[in-house]
Protein backbone atom coordinates (compact mmCIF):
# COMPACT_ATOMS: atom_id res chain seq x y z
CA UNK A 1 0.00 0.00 0.00
CA UNK A 2 3.02 2.51 1.02
CA UNK A 3 4.33 1.79 -2.95
CA UNK A 4 1.36 3.28 -3.91
CA UNK A 5 0.98 6.42 -2.29
CA UNK A 6 4.66 6.70 -2.77
CA UNK A 7 3.88 6.53 -6.29
CA UNK A 8 1.11 8.63 -6.53
CA UNK A 9 3.24 11.56 -5.14
CA UNK A 10 6.33 11.00 -7.30
CA UNK A 11 3.55 11.54 -10.65
CA UNK A 12 1.84 14.11 -8.86
CA UNK A 13 5.07 15.91 -8.54
CA UNK A 14 6.21 15.19 -12.00
CA UNK A 15 3.28 16.20 -13.23
CA UNK A 16 3.43 19.45 -11.14
CA UNK A 17 7.02 20.30 -12.28
CA UNK A 18 5.94 19.97 -16.26
CA UNK A 19 3.37 22.86 -15.46
CA UNK A 20 3.86 26.26 -16.13
CA UNK A 21 2.35 29.70 -16.32
CA UNK A 22 0.32 30.26 -19.51
CA UNK A 23 -1.27 33.38 -20.60
CA UNK A 24 -2.68 35.44 -23.28
CA UNK A 25 -5.82 36.81 -25.45
CA UNK A 26 -8.94 35.76 -26.84
CA UNK A 27 -11.48 37.10 -28.85
CA UNK A 28 -14.83 35.52 -30.26
CA UNK A 29 -17.66 36.88 -32.76
CA UNK A 30 -20.83 36.06 -33.11
CA UNK A 31 -22.22 34.02 -35.68
CA UNK A 32 -25.44 32.46 -34.63
CA UNK A 33 -27.63 33.86 -31.63
CA UNK A 34 -31.22 32.37 -30.73
CA UNK A 35 -32.92 33.46 -27.06
CA UNK A 36 -35.27 31.29 -25.66
CA UNK A 37 -38.11 32.00 -22.97
CA UNK A 38 -38.42 29.23 -20.90
CA UNK A 39 -41.46 31.10 -18.67
CA UNK A 40 -41.07 32.78 -15.13
CA UNK A 41 -38.16 34.80 -15.73
CA UNK A 42 -35.68 32.45 -17.06
CA UNK A 43 -34.72 32.59 -20.44
CA UNK A 44 -31.81 30.39 -22.59
CA UNK A 45 -29.84 31.72 -24.98
CA UNK A 46 -27.28 29.62 -27.51
CA UNK A 47 -24.75 30.88 -29.49
CA UNK A 48 -22.17 30.10 -31.69
CA UNK A 49 -19.10 32.05 -32.33
CA UNK A 50 -15.59 32.28 -34.32
CA UNK A 51 -12.43 33.59 -32.98
CA UNK A 52 -8.83 33.00 -31.85
CA UNK A 53 -6.65 33.00 -28.50
CA UNK A 54 -2.94 34.11 -28.75
CA UNK A 55 -0.07 33.31 -25.78
CA UNK A 56 3.47 34.50 -25.62
CA UNK A 57 4.35 31.70 -23.51
CA UNK A 58 2.09 28.35 -24.26
CA UNK A 59 1.22 26.68 -27.81
CA UNK A 60 -2.74 28.27 -27.21
CA UNK A 61 -2.38 30.05 -30.77
CA UNK A 62 -5.09 29.38 -32.38
CA UNK A 63 -8.50 30.07 -34.25
CA UNK A 64 -11.81 27.85 -33.89
CA UNK A 65 -15.18 28.61 -32.65
CA UNK A 66 -17.13 28.00 -30.07
CA UNK A 67 -20.78 27.01 -28.75
CA UNK A 68 -22.04 27.95 -25.78
CA UNK A 69 -25.45 27.86 -23.64
CA UNK A 70 -26.31 31.21 -21.55
CA UNK A 71 -28.82 30.14 -18.73
CA UNK A 72 -30.51 33.44 -17.23
CA UNK A 73 -32.24 33.03 -14.21
CA UNK A 74 -35.15 34.87 -12.14
CA UNK A 75 -32.92 36.39 -9.93
CA UNK A 76 -30.54 38.04 -12.15
CA UNK A 77 -28.14 35.16 -11.96
CA UNK A 78 -26.13 34.12 -15.03
CA UNK A 79 -24.76 30.61 -15.56
CA UNK A 80 -22.51 30.13 -19.09
CA UNK A 81 -21.16 27.23 -19.95
CA UNK A 82 -19.84 25.81 -23.56
CA UNK A 83 -17.18 23.92 -25.40
CA UNK A 84 -14.29 25.14 -28.14
CA UNK A 85 -12.87 24.07 -31.01
CA UNK A 86 -9.48 25.47 -31.94
CA UNK A 87 -7.03 24.69 -34.95
CA UNK A 88 -3.40 25.31 -36.01
CA UNK A 89 -1.24 24.85 -38.81
CA UNK A 90 -0.31 21.16 -36.95
CA UNK A 91 -2.93 20.55 -34.37
CA UNK A 92 -5.84 20.80 -33.14
CA UNK A 93 -7.73 20.89 -29.25
CA UNK A 94 -11.31 21.02 -27.52
CA UNK A 95 -11.61 23.09 -24.54
CA UNK A 96 -14.42 23.69 -22.16
CA UNK A 97 -15.79 26.90 -20.82
CA UNK A 98 -17.97 28.57 -18.03
CA UNK A 99 -18.97 30.90 -15.84
CA UNK A 100 -20.70 30.65 -12.71
CA UNK A 101 -23.25 32.90 -11.06
CA UNK A 102 -21.72 35.70 -9.16
CA UNK A 103 -17.91 34.74 -10.39
CA UNK A 104 -16.20 37.70 -12.33
CA UNK A 105 -14.10 35.22 -14.17
CA UNK A 106 -15.02 32.56 -16.15
CA UNK A 107 -12.87 29.10 -15.85
CA UNK A 108 -11.65 26.90 -19.23
CA UNK A 109 -10.10 23.62 -19.36
CA UNK A 110 -8.29 21.55 -22.28
CA UNK A 111 -9.85 17.99 -22.96
CA UNK A 112 -8.14 16.60 -26.18
CA UNK A 113 -5.84 17.55 -28.48
CA UNK A 114 -3.99 16.05 -31.75
CA UNK A 115 -0.48 16.62 -33.56
CA UNK A 116 1.80 19.18 -31.92
CA UNK A 117 -0.93 19.60 -29.30
CA UNK A 118 -1.33 15.83 -28.26
CA UNK A 119 -0.99 15.85 -24.44
CA UNK A 120 -1.41 19.18 -24.21
CA UNK A 121 -3.41 19.96 -20.67
CA UNK A 122 -4.05 23.38 -19.38
CA UNK A 123 -6.64 25.14 -17.01
CA UNK A 124 -7.39 28.20 -15.99
CA UNK A 125 -9.62 31.70 -15.89
CA UNK A 126 -10.74 34.20 -18.25
CA UNK A 127 -12.55 37.73 -18.09
CA UNK A 128 -14.00 40.03 -20.39
CA UNK A 129 -12.10 42.98 -21.18
CA UNK A 130 -14.78 44.26 -23.58
CA UNK A 131 -18.43 42.82 -25.25
CA UNK A 132 -21.74 43.63 -27.07
CA UNK A 133 -23.82 41.99 -29.05
CA UNK A 134 -21.55 40.99 -31.56
CA UNK A 135 -17.99 40.82 -30.25
CA UNK A 136 -16.13 40.08 -27.20
CA UNK A 137 -12.31 40.13 -26.27
CA UNK A 138 -10.81 39.48 -23.43
CA UNK A 139 -7.70 38.19 -20.92
CA UNK A 140 -6.83 34.14 -20.61
CA UNK A 141 -4.51 32.67 -17.43
CA UNK A 142 -3.87 29.32 -15.82
CA UNK A 143 -1.32 26.79 -15.91
CA UNK A 144 -0.03 25.05 -18.74
CA UNK A 145 2.24 21.82 -19.83
CA UNK A 146 3.32 22.96 -23.46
Amino acid sequence: MKIFIILGLIFSFINLSYSKECSGKWSNTVKMLDTIDLGEGTTLTVLSTRGSTTSDNSKNNAVGGCGVLVLNLPNGETKTMGSCFRKTSDGTWTDIVGQNPGESEGYWKFLEGSGSLEGFKGEGTFDTIFANSETSIGNWKGECNK
